[in-house]
């Protein structure tokens, strides 16, 4: 009866996004700036491959992290969809422009001025 009642009040969905996620969408966010950052032509395949995973998933992962925390992570999350936005590869910008809508919903409060100018960059 105690086993069970554990089992029941562990919400393994919370866990994920307050304990689990915040560490890697940081790590993914200072990948991003470093990478993104630095001439295309010099980056190894596989760093590539991995800025194109995160500039895909960016704004899903930014949106439901948001929905669990509340401080912490934007001024990472903009600088590296900022540093994202202004890539030389145009599969990294078409996704950031896919995602646009999630993280302006997440980061219109602070960075409404900074957004619009990214528009232009991602047209």
């Amino acid at each position: 009866e105690i086993l069970w009642d554990k089992r029941t009040n562990y919400d393994v969905g919370k866990v994920f996004y307050t304990e689990l996620l915040p560490p890697v969408f940081l790590k993914e966010c200072a990948f991003a700036v470093r990478s993104a950052g630095n001439e295309l032509q010099f980056i190894e395949d596989d760093s590539y491959i991995l800025l194109e995973m995160v500039a895909e998933t960016f704004g899903e992962m930014l949106y439901s992290l948001s929905l669990h925390s509340r401080v912490g992570f934007r001024k990472q999350a903009f600088r590296a969809f900022v540093a994202m936005c202004e890539c030389s590869g145009s599969l990294i910008r078409r996704n950031c422009a896919y995602n646009f809508p999630g993280v302006a919903l997440v980061l219109e409060d602070k960075y409404a001025a900074e957004l619009s100018a990214l528009v232009e960059t991602l047209s």
